[in-house]
């Protein structure tokens, strides 16, 4: 039987996010930590922690209205000299794409990734019916 408590988050072996976890998790992004650290400290992994963030996002928020997209993409990028991470921040209705800057950009940077995290859909019930908002930023 499918687990039915939308407060979980799990792993690919199934293992659960503790409350803790996401608490932490919560508390070290808004502190500005990038999600590999986050990872590491709590013993998730990367995706975990995109999915704790995009989870929390949008049990406050609309994202689809407030973006504009059934899509928020969070920086993966590899560390790099002069580079400033920004997550996505979506607040009363508003919405900040994410973003991996650089001040100043000195040489060609590789692996400045970005992770999609599509919003809706949590219970895996979407028949393919319709088609869904564009990316933010896409066509």
């Amino acid at each position: 039987m499918a687990d039915k408590d939308p407060n979980r988050i799990k792993s690919d072996t199934g293992k659960p996010v503790t409350r803790q976890q996401r608490h932490a998790v919560v508390k070290m992004l808004a502190e500005g930590h990038d999600r590999e650290t986050i990872a590491t400290q709590l013993g998730l992994t990367p995706g975990q922690v995109s999915a704790v963030a995009a989870h929390v996002t949008i049990a406050e928020f609309s994202v689809v209205t407030a973006c504009n997209s059934d899509w928020i993409f969070i920086p993966a990028p590899a560390a790099a000299d002069n580079q400033s991470v920004a997550q996505p921040l979506i607040l009363e209705g508003s919405c900040q794409p994410a973003s991996i800057l650089f001040d100043p950009i000195s040489a060609n940077v590789a692996n400045q990734d970005f992770e999609a995290v599509v919003i809706g859909d949590c219970t895996l019930s979407w028949s393919g019916d319709g088609s869904p908002a564009p990316a933010l930023g896409g066509p």
